[in-house]
């Protein structure tokens, strides 16, 4: 199937590009006696050289693309070496930290490109850009997409295969007939993401949902979700709407109803009730704004201007009031924020330093241990 492997050409680089890829080289293949077929990382493991894992890249000219195959190799000296048995003397292989974006198989991992459609494929993808998913059995478009970076490419992972969706119930169906789904972009080199998602719309609306009689899986028209917030079964769902409300009652009786027909023990409440009251809830503490920018005063005085999350704790603790961080005073704002406004105040970021008794490990802040000294009975560094 893959006599030889491939040219090092600018597509294949524009590949490499995409899956930050880098250290594109042609590495030996030199199979170890203990070494075994189809277990690369294995067998790079219990080698004692470095193993480096990434993919080597084969041709297949009867299903029109580029395979990607997850593999690892050692590293001995300066050169990468093989030591997988194989049917190559030789591979083009590529190093890549991504390991989330792959297809599995029942012997590898692969990512599947179809080359015909790489022309497409931007320079850079670091910019927001729309594609399509196409359908090699009829050319047909089936999903309009938004996205960056390698977006494009988490469609055939198995984490999203899994899903009993309409658009990956047709890529494994693709997939079952022996042929991969292809890719093409349709715009690059969109700077907005606001106007990424007007463009994505305009496509969508375009080629038609197909619960809307059109061509595509897509779930939503603009395409934000799951961000239904505001909007209608209807707006959502189309002609689905009564299917899927009926569909979530179901689901709901089905667990018992809202907690799964769960209820807090007594105990429990009674841990909620203490937390959410008294000293333990700044929200529903008497202290009023005024008496908080007094407090607010005296901290800052304090700690000479010089503000923290973990200072104002203290503070609190030692005074014995709720340490309120966001609360309904101040319009929600950031009591530090706060601080900073009517004082002139400066929030820092502070040192963290480890202690240990030979038993177990304090953490304490540069600014503590300067105000009360190092913790008695316990030495610098973490166990």
């Amino acid at each position: 199937m893959h006599a030889t492997p491939p040219r090092i050409t600018d597509n294949i680089i524009k590949i490499c590009n995409s899956i930050r890829g880098y250290n594109l080289q042609y590495v030996d293949v030199l199979p170890c006696e203990t070494a075994k077929p189809y277990d690369c990382h294995n067998n790079c493991d219990e080698s004692i050289f470095k193993r480096v894992t990434g993919y080597y890249i084969v041709c297949d000219i009867a299903k029109g693309c580029y395979s990607l195959v997850r593999h690892s190799v050692i590293k001995k000296g300066d050169a990468l070496i093989d030591i997988t048995p194989s049917k190559f003397s030789k591979i083009l292989f590529v190093q890549t930290d991504e390991l989330h974006y792959k297809y599995y198989t029942n012997i590898g991992e692969y990512l599947y490109m179809n080359y015909t459609e790489l022309k497409n494929l931007p320079e850079t993808l670091d910019s927001y850009y729309i594609y399509a998913l196409i359908n090699p059995v009829d050319d047909s478009i089936f999903y309009i997409g938004k996205g960056k970076k390698n977006r494009w490419m988490q469609h055939m992972s198995q984490s999203y295969l899994k899903d009993n969706t309409h658009k990956s119930n047709k890529i494994n169906k693709i997939h079952s007939l022996g042929m991969r789904v292809a890719v093409k972009f349709l715009v690059h080199s969109i700077e907005s993401e606001y106007e990424a998602y007007m463009l994505e719309e305009q496509y969508i609306k375009q080629y038609g949902r197909i619960c809307d009689g059109g061509l595509l899986t897509n779930v939503c028209i603009d395409s934000k979700p799951p961000n239904h917030k505001g909007k209608t079964y209807d707006e959502i769902y189309g002609k689905n709407a009564n299917y899927q409300r009926d569909k979530r009652r179901k689901a709901q009786i089905s667990a018992g109803g809202y907690f799964g027909g769960r209820k807090h023990k007594e105990s429990s409440k009674e841990k909620i009730s203490i937390k959410s009251k008294g000293i333990s809830n700044g929200n529903s503490s008497n202290l009023t704004e005024s008496d908080y920018i007094e407090h607010g005063e005296k901290f800052c005085l304090m700690f000479n201007n010089k503000i923290s999350n973990s200072k104002w704790n203290h503070y609190c603790k030692l005074t014995s009031i709720p340490p309120a961080q966001r609360t309904f005073r101040f319009n929600g704002n950031n009591i530090l924020r706060v601080f900073c406004d009517v004082f002139g105040a400066e929030v820092q970021w502070e040192k963290q330093y480890w202690y240990n008794d030979s038993v177990s490990n304090i953490r304490l802040s540069d600014w503590y241990i300067e105000m009360y000294g190092e913790p008695e009975g316990y030495k610098r560094g973490r166990l």
